[in-house]
């Protein structure tokens, strides 16, 4: 792309683009300095030249024009000075000049290409974005942030804090695509000793030294520490329950029980940030309380999600301990459901403040999975009376409703709206069978008077027909439906598979549906 021609933003409309990425975008995830950030910004703004020119650092330059992209992705911060398609535009030109950089890797450079995947999510371009992240881990490896680095008093400490908090972001998104995707982690407990990020303000970080809050002063980093224990945990999680070798149902419901102390462990240190109203909060703390609320319902999801499904013809339970076992399996479907309805009732809270709501591409992953569960809990309740299951079928709905209202052109909940089109189409198929009609409601798609939602006219299914094509791959650790949709649109063949929704999930196991 020739950037010649390219216009960079007023400085005022650049500077509202950088308040919006730090209240907002890194609400949780906070493994950039602001006021280096600004200086970065004024610098580009100063001298727009330096990006054809190699004297200038062009990673500097990218990290800029990356957070200009983030920022435009929300509502709040479009102008008339831009297009609809300036986001894009924007990264486009960090991608060349990222292609400029040579010699030895600095933070600058990793901190880029972290913030490209989070674009790239956004944009659901979730295979371009797994290909930068590995290279990635491997520049951070290289670089040693996975290490503790013994500080001198001559080093920048703005230096030192933001590679723990590169290398701690780089560490939980790792988890999360490694769910989400049903890919080994690529960053392994046992080889890192890293320290976690200290509790300081931006403001009270500098070069030459830092200022530290006591425990009873509100701190936003207090949030983002908060959310890598629980990555921590997250990754505990999948290496025992979502692991290739799968360990006897014994075994998962002893390790579920042990993981399910470590969250509660979790919720009561945060309990104080928790119980705090959000609506007397400012923007930026509101924005962690829900992130950090959303994330932890995810985190129960992910924890009870492999009784969801759980066989229980196998013989297992039809031994002496076979009541237990199927009691024990029943309470974790339970709380996996209970976790999803949290997830749906936080998301319509959000929704309710502000129809036109710009969440992450993380919350509606989140949103995404709940509503997953939701509709195969609904499935497998089919011959049940409809009180059973009638409330999760409109949540579920309901929250399907606010994802597609959050979507845009290319965009994650585009695509996460689309999928959970096609099961409820299922779900609501099974529930005619089964003589279950739910009433139409707000939120429920038309019918024609038989019960069953009807797709347009012309639309064909992801799959290639009715979830004819899921594309599981079960030789990955909770391989799902993402994979399965960005092959499916990406134009990577895949392959035929056969049987009904309900028959390959139960063939599979529940593990198959990581999420989206």
């Amino acid at each position: 792309m020739d950037t010649s021609f390219f216009a960079l933003p007023t400085y005022r409309l650049a500077q509202s683009m950088i308040m919006q990425y730090f209240d907002f975008g890194a609400a949780l995830h906070r493994f950039l300095h602001q006021k280096t950030v600004e200086e970065w910004m004024e610098n580009l703004l100063s001298t727009p030249r330096s990006m054809s020119r190699g004297a200038f650092d062009h990673s500097k330059n990218a990290v800029v024009l990356i957070i200009f992209a983030l920022a435009y992705e929300s509502s709040s911060t479009k102008s008339d000075e831009m297009d609809e398609d300036m986001s894009f535009h924007y990264f486009q030109v960090a991608e060349e000049q990222l292609k400029k950089e040579t010699g030895e890797i600095q933070l600058p450079t990793i901190q880029a290409r972290l913030l490209q995947c989070i674009y790239l999510c956004s944009r659901s371009r979730v295979h371009q974005c797994w290909s930068i992240f590995t290279a990635t881990i491997g520049l951070i490896f290289s670089k040693g942030l996975q290490r503790q680095d013994r500080c001198s008093e001559n080093d920048d400490m703005i230096e030192v804090e933001c590679q723990k908090r590169a290398f701690w972001f780089a560490y939980t998104m790792d988890k999360h695509l490694s769910s989400s995707l049903g890919r080994p982690s690529l960053i392994k407990d046992e080889d890192v000793d890293q320290d976690l990020p200290r509790i300081v303000e931006d403001e009270d970080l500098s070069s030459t030294g830092l200022l530290t809050m006591s425990d009873s002063v509100q701190s936003s980093m207090k949030a983002t520490v908060f959310s890598i224990n629980l990555a921590q945990i997250l990754g505990e999680i999948l290496r025992k329950l979502y692991s290739i070798r799968k360990p006897s149902i014994e075994a998962q419901l002893q390790s579920a029980k042990s993981l399910k102390s470590r969250l509660e462990r979790w919720r009561a240190d945060v309990n104080g940030f928790f119980e705090l109203d959000p609506t007397t909060l400012n923007p930026l703390f509101a924005a962690q309380h829900l992130g950090l609320q959303i994330a932890y319902a995810h985190a129960r999801i992910l924890l009870h999600r492999p009784f969801l499904l759980q066989d229980m013809n196998c013989d297992a339970f039809r031994s002496s301990n076979g009541y237990k076992l199927r009691q024990e399996c029943e309470d974790n479907t339970t709380k996996c459901v209970g976790a999803a309805m949290d997830i749906v009732k936080l998301i319509d809270g959000l929704y309710q403040r502000d129809k036109n709501f710009a969440a992450s591409w993380f919350a509606h992953y989140c949103g995404y999975c709940a509503v997953v569960v939701l509709y195969v809990r609904v499935i497998k309740l089919q011959s049940e009376p409809a009180y059973t299951w009638i409330s999760y079928f409109e949540a579920g709905a309901t929250c399907q409703s606010q994802i597609k209202v959050a979507a845009e052109k290319e965009s994650f909940a585009n695509r996460c709206s689309e999928v959970l089109q096609e099961l409820r189409f299922e779900a609501q198929g099974h529930m005619q069978k089964a003589g279950n009609r739910p009433e139409t409601r707000q939120g429920s798609v038309d019918t024609d008077g038989s019960g069953l939602p009807q797709q347009d006219q012309g639309t064909a299914s992801h799959f290639g027909g009715k979830w004819n094509d899921m594309n599981f791959d079960q030789s990955a650790p909770g391989g799902g439906i993402l994979n399965s949709l960005f092959n499916t649109v990406e134009g990577i063949n895949v392959r035929n598979a056969s049987g009904s929704l309900v028959d390959r999930i139960d063939r599979w196991g529940f593990s198959s549906l990581t999420g989206y």
